[in-house]
């Protein structure tokens, strides 16, 4: 089920487990549509803005196996021979995953979602909104909260 979200946003990967390949889909977005697989230990920073735009996870339970060797005593499988199959869909093993979604507000960020698959193996984003009407500039403390000594 897709995430919807609206406006800017900075979106950061946090975990990833690495027992299955995962990746993340931005879909809808003006400048960041794409298919991002992830892996542990790198690095997700990507700025999403959009009038409207969503977020799916999705998992590969059953990897591709490898190429089979060459065996001369078959025809390789190329165009024109009758045996010849056109190639199955890239992403036919991925399965879209459900994903459970948090919010809460912290200084100096302001609004955060975070998005976790649900089930095993994890998979979480954190996404922070940059929409200045949501999170406006909160300058400096007019307030002094000191105790006097």
């Amino acid at each position: 089920m897709p995430e919807i979200f609206y406006g800017p946003w900075n979106v950061r990967l946090n975990n990833v487990d690495p027992d299955r390949r995962q990746r993340f889909n931005i879909i809808g977005s003006a400048n960041t549509d794409g298919r991002y697989l992830v892996s542990p230990g790198q690095m997700v920073n990507l700025d999403v803005a959009g009038e409207e735009w969503s977020v799916t996870f999705e998992i590969e339970p059953f990897p591709p196996e490898a190429e089979e060797p060459f065996n001369p005593m078959f025809p390789p499988h190329v165009e024109g021979h009758p045996e010849w199959f056109p190639p199955e869909p890239v992403d036919q093993n991925w399965h879209e995953r459900m994903i459970r979604r948090s919010m809460r507000f912290e200084s100096p960020d302001g609004m955060i979602v975070q998005l976790d698959s649900i089930g095993l193996p994890r998979l979480s984003l954190t996404l922070v909104c940059k929409d200045p009407a949501v999170n406006p500039d909160q300058g400096d403390n007019p307030y002094d909260f000191t105790l006097p000594f």
